[in-house]
Order: structure tokens, then sequence, then C-alpha cells
């Protein structure tokens, strides 16, 4: 192989490389953009008003039931638990009881499970499911009584 030849050779091996690495920085670029994009949506949906300014007038128990939240996932504020129950599989319910309409709650839960990797598959007026590598996250919300109930579940 010539001088010449190793050099074009070594040029297009360059620019290759630069070109595929620019590739790739761009297609995550673009989907950090997305996620972005998609958690400030969750974010403005969201909303830690004050339970007065929600007008449900029903009466919250004074502590917790038995139990933990999960780990890494902040309740929404002012919820307090009524149910805790772990199966033998490992998966966990775990029911709260807030003055603050579902909306707002599972709006909540949207931006704080996507700030924490967890992937959306369906959201609905009264429903979200997120998954994460094997896990998978199910929130079901209703108001009555003027309380909203809200149970999570995660498997």
């Amino acid at each position: 192989m010539s001088k010449k030849t190793a050099i074009i050779f070594l040029v297009i091996l360059i620019v290759l490389n630069i070109g595929v690495g620019y590739f790739i920085f761009y297609s995550a670029r673009s989907k950090a953009d997305e996620l972005t994009a998609s958690a400030k949506v969750a974010a403005s949906n969201a909303s830690t008003q004050n339970d007065t300014k929600f007008n449900l007038t029903g009466t919250l128990p004074k502590e917790d039931a038995v139990g933990e939240d999960p780990i890494g996932l902040t309740r929404y504020k002012g919820a307090i638990r009524t149910v805790y129950t772990k199966a033998d599989d490992g998966a966990i319910n775990i029911e709260y009881k807030v003055l603050a309409p579902v909306n707002v709650v599972l709006g909540y839960y949207k931006t704080q499970l996507a700030k924490n990797n967890w992937i959306l598959n369906s959201s609905a007026a009264d429903s979200i499911i997120f998954t994460k590598e094997t896990q998978k996250a199910t929130m079901t919300a209703v108001t009555a009584k003027g309380v909203t109930i809200y149970t999570l579940t995660v498997k």
C-alpha cells in the first residue's frame, strides 16, 4: 500500500468516525429533548397547591397505616397512607387519601415517576401506568365524599 493510499484511507476512516459519532450524539440529544419536553408537560399539569384551594371537604385519617412508601418516590403533599400490603412475589399495593383532585394527584406522579426514569405507558383521566426495566407501576384514583383515594401498585 502506498503512502498516498494509506493517507486517503486514514482520512476516510476519520471522516466516517466523525459522522457516526455525530449521528449517535444527535440521536441521543434528540431523545433527551423529547423526554425533557414530556417532563415539562407533565410538570405543567402537576400542582402542589394548598388543599384549601381545591374545595374538597372530606376528612383524612390522622396518621399513616403501617408500611412504607416506594423507594425513590415522594408521596403527594398531605397524602395519608391508609393501606399497605406486600405480596409473596414482592408486589406492593398502597392506598392513600388526600384532599386534592384526581387530575392534580396523577399529574404530580407523572412528573415524579418521569424524574426517576420511569416510562409512561398509559394515561387516562383516572389512571396511569409506568414501567422501568422489569417493574410496572399502576396508579388509579377516584374522588368520593370529598376525598381523593389513590392506589399505587408496583410489581
